[in-house]
């Protein structure tokens, strides 16, 4: 049991006003969280996991959290692996909801580690948890082709009062191929992963061998506190000899033998191949068969329900339809499947099917909201805003402080330029819910349209808050944050949304201008380069870096890129007068009067054309043409001095 103040929560805290805090464990990224869920009938004991408070700015971070969840959801319901109930943010924090193991009469933790640490384990138990792992293992092989699990260990394995061993903490599991980086506990880790190999089941039956190693022996086979020692042990040291006092225990070093063999090809070769001779080794040393066939639990509607909306929250919204026809196919009549359904179509742009789905939902039920703002979300994305206000009216008129619906209402008013209806419904979406994420981003619109960019920035760090994912939150403050000249602060939210496809041109672009305000015309000079190798026919992004090497003294370059814009723009006046400046100044006065001359039949009236024509006639001592050009240049502009006169 913990208390501290490093976690976001303390023992009696409620969790989104619903989960009371009865137990805290902490890991070295995850805080789990044991809590009653209070709003059931008969309160239900659950695990909520999140990242702990220190790691939870940073956003890869919280990503490993969403693939854990992707991966948890993907591997369904097996007696081997703890079950995964759905992923949601509750208090503006991400939570993965999963089984709750309860600690056995006497422990402080269900977890492997605890029981090898009090000594509370026989043989027969020790290979019935082995057992146990592998067909855990050997499942999700079969459900995720080519899954490794990559951080096995005691503290991964919990213990259920029955005595059944569960598969926890997906956070590094992945496919299996080349790895790229070091992950895992040191302790477990296969020779493969310390040289950054390729992993496969083999490096998973690697640390299945160190833990079976661990409970016959009380400690890892290999122990150190430096890593790097133990890289090295892991890598070239004997396994150490275990004294088990048992008929046959030649057989547990032999097995102990073959599944930490330095080399993968020397292990077994998968998991079932493991779990075979696991079965056929408990039979000799014990006399009877291990429990392999637990009693399985029923997947109902509701289930596939919970899992489609934690796939829709983790951006997956193709499984999550997947999982919401599979609840649709056990309950028919299911008023959430169907709207969730048309929700996450929403997402993807299949708006009309999207109508479908939630027009089947509003039959089943009528008189719920949820449908009827779903509804209007499609109309308003296929550009229909009158049956869009229709259907969110419709939505009020069930839940007249439905936040949302004023939130959506207030967003097509802001698009039709209706600023002062969008501000009002905008802010009666606040007033019901301070959390709303698309009316803080919507008021952080209008505040930029207003020209009130302090305001606005109050209402895009409050959008953040609750969103630390929403790009366009972070493009719009930059924009902000340039306007007040606070460079530092636009550049930092530019290179938030530069990887974005969405923003990636625009966001560079402006970055590109930030940086010039800023003195850094070489970052800006890179930057128009990134862009161009993404749109190499980007006029703007040629011009800009093209004026840039001008002022670097890179002439021939600047020259190169405006013969680039005037192939794609041969009447772009500007580029024909900017490169004409460049062969002035490298003495090609000739080329210069070529281009001038063009500028001049695109715009006849601008001046500068004919100033600068006339100072490269000067220097090629054409004074007649120089005279002509001057004399116009006084036409158009009367006050104009210049030296020919």
């Amino acid at each position: 049991m913990q208390q501290n103040n490093s976690t976001q929560y303390n023992l009696g805290d409620f969790i989104e006003d619903r989960f009371k805090i009865f137990d805290i464990s902490i890991g070295g990224m995850c805080e789990v969280y044991h809590c009653l869920d209070t709003k059931q009938i008969i309160p239900k004991p659950i695990a909520l996991k999140t990242i702990r408070k220190k790691s939870l700015q940073e956003i890869d971070i919280g990503n490993v959290l969403k693939n854990e969840t992707h991966t948890w959801i993907k591997l369904g319901q097996h007696p081997n692996i703890v079950r995964c109930y759905w992923y949601d943010t509750l208090d503006n924090i991400p939570f993965i909801c999963l089984e709750l193991i309860p600690s056995q009469p006497g422990t402080t933790s269900p977890s492997l580690s605890n029981l090898i640490k009090q000594e509370k384990l026989n043989i027969k138990d020790i290979f019935q948890i082995i057992i146990d792992v592998t067909k855990g293992l050997e499942y999700a092989q079969r459900k995720i082709p080519n899954f490794v699990h990559l951080d096995l260990k005691p503290n991964n394995i919990l213990i259920a009062p029955d005595q059944q061993a569960k598969i926890s903490d997906f956070g590094i599991s992945r496919i299996g191929g080349q790895n790229s980086n070091i992950t895992g506990s040191p302790f477990y880790m296969a020779p493969e992963i310390w040289d950054c190999n390729t992993t496969d089941q083999r490096t998973d039956i690697y640390a299945l061998g160190c833990i079976l190693f661990e409970m016959l022996n009380g400690l890892p086979p290999f122990t150190s506190d430096s890593a790097d020692q133990l890289e090295q042990m892991h890598k070239y040291s004997l396994v150490p000899k275990i004294d088990v006092k048992i008929e046959n225990s030649y057989q547990i070093d032999e097995l102990i033998r073959i599944t930490l063999s330095k080399k993968k090809q020397d292990r077994f070769s998968d998991f079932s191949t493991f779990f075979n001779y696991l079965i056929k080794i408990y039979n000799k040393l014990f006399r009877t068969e291990p429990i392999v066939d637990y009693k399985k639990s029923i997947i109902h509607s509701n289930d596939h329900l919970n899992w489609g909306f934690s796939l829709a929250n983790i951006g997956r919204y193709h499984d999550a339809i997947n999982e919401y026809n599979k609840a649709i196919e056990l309950n028919p009549l299911y008023y959430l499947a169907y709207n969730n359904k048309g929700d996450a179509l929403n997402k993807i742009g299949k708006y009309n099917e999207a109508i479908e789905s939630l027009n089947k939902a509003i039959s089943l039920n009528s008189r719920r909201e949820t449908a009827y703002l779903n509804i209007a979300i499609s109309y308003y994305r296929l550009e229909n805003d009158e049956k869009a206000l229709k259907y969110i009216n419709h939505s009020l008129s069930i839940n007249p402080q439905y936040s949302k619906a004023f939130a959506l209402k207030g967003m097509i008013f802001f698009e039709t330029n209706k600023l002062d209806e969008s501000e009002s419904y905008l802010q009666q979406a606040l007033k019901y819910n301070r959390f709303n994420i698309l009316a803080n981003y919507g008021m952080g619109l209008i505040k930029n349209q207003q020209k009130e960019y302090a305001e606005a920035i109050k209402y895009f760090n409050y959008a953040e808050q609750i969103d630390k994912d929403n790009i366009n939150i972070y493009f719009q403050r930059a924009m902000a944050y340039d306007e007040l000249k606070k460079y530092d602060e636009a550049l930092f939210d530019y290179a938030k949304v530069i990887h974005d496809k969405q923003y990636v041109l625009d966001a560079i672009l402006l970055r590109a201008e930030t940086y010039i305000k800023t003195g850094k015309t070489n970052e800006a000079i890179n930057d128009y380069s990134k862009l161009l190798s993404i749109n190499p026919n980007h006029i703007e992004a040629l011009f800009n870096k093209a004026v840039l090497l001008y002022e670097k003294d890179k002439i021939v370059e600047a020259i190169s890129d405006y013969s680039k814009i005037l192939e794609m723009s041969p009447n772009n006046s500007k580029a024909l007068s900017n490169r004409g400046i460049c062969f002035y100044d490298l003495g090609k006065h000739k080329e210069a009067i070529s281009d001038y001359s063009k500028a001049i039949q695109i715009q006849p009236d601008n001046s500068i054309y004919y100033s600068n024509r006339a100072n490269a006639y000067g220097e090629i001592h054409k004074f007649k043409e120089c005279l002509l050009d001057q004399t116009k240049l006084i036409e158009l502009e009367p006050f104009i001095y210049t030296k020919y006169m």
